[in-house]
C-alpha cells in the first residue's frame, strides 16, 4: 500500500484501567511538540489533572524536551540509544544503572540539558530445552521534572507498555 496515516493518542491509567482520552492525527507538517500540546489540551478540556506523561521513543526530540520544560510538565520519555562512541550510546557503560544529566545537540533546535536515567536490566534468553543465559540490556529514559531512581523509571515505563499490547 502507498498510503499511511500516523496518529498519537493519550490514555489515562487509573487503578490498572486504561481509558482513551483523545486521538490526534499527525500530519507531515505538524511538529512533535504541537502534537503533544494538542493531546495535553484534550486532557485538560476534560478537567483531568495531568500527573505525568509517558512518551515513547518517537517523541524523543529536543523540541519536545524544551516544550515540556517550559510548561513544567512532568514526563518520562524513552530515549533511543544512538551513536557509536558519543551520544546516548556513550552513557551505556559500567556495571549498574545510574542517573545523570545529558545535553542533546541539534543544529536546528540548539542544545537541551535534561536528566537521564540509564538503566541496565537483565533478561534470560535461550532456546527451549537449553540452559537460559542471563544477558544485560541498556535502556535510557529522559526525566523531565521527575525525581525517580533508574529502577523506578524503568518499572513505571514498562507498566505503560501494556497500552500498545492491548490493541
Amino acid at each position: 500500500t502507498t498510503y499511511f496515516y500516523r496518529l498519537a493518542s493519550v490514555y489515562l491509567i487509573h487503578q490498572g484501567m486504561r481509558l482513551t482520552l483523545g486521538v490526534v492525527f499527525v500530519h507531515s507538517q505538524m511538529s512533535l511538540a504541537s502534537c503533544v500540546l494538542r493531546l495535553i489540551q484534550r486532557v485538560k478540556a476534560q478537567n483531568i489533572k495531568l500527573g505525568c506523561l509517558f512518551l515513547d521513543r518517537g517523541f524523543a526530540s529536543i523540541e519536545v524536551y524544551q516544550c515540556l520544560q517550559r510548561r513544567r510538565i512532568p514526563a518520562l520519555i524513552a530515549c533511543p540509544i544512538r551513536g557509536k562512541d558519543k551520544g546516548t550510546k556513550a552513557l551505556c557503560q559500567g556495571r549498574q544503572s545510574y542517573l545523570t544529566k545529558h545535553t542533546f545537540h541539534s543544529a536546528a533546535q540548539g542544545n537541551c540539558t535534561v536528566g537521564v536515567a540509564v538503566v541496565r536490566a537483565f533478561t534470560q534468553t535461550g532456546q527451549r530445552g537449553q540452559p537460559k543465559k542471563r544477558r544485560a540490556r541498556w535502556f535510557v529514559y529522559v526525566l523531565i521534572h521527575l525525581q525517580l531512581s533508574p529502577q523506578a523509571a524503568h518499572a513505571k515505563y514498562r507498566y505503560r507498555f501494556g497500552i500498545e499490547a492491548s490493541y
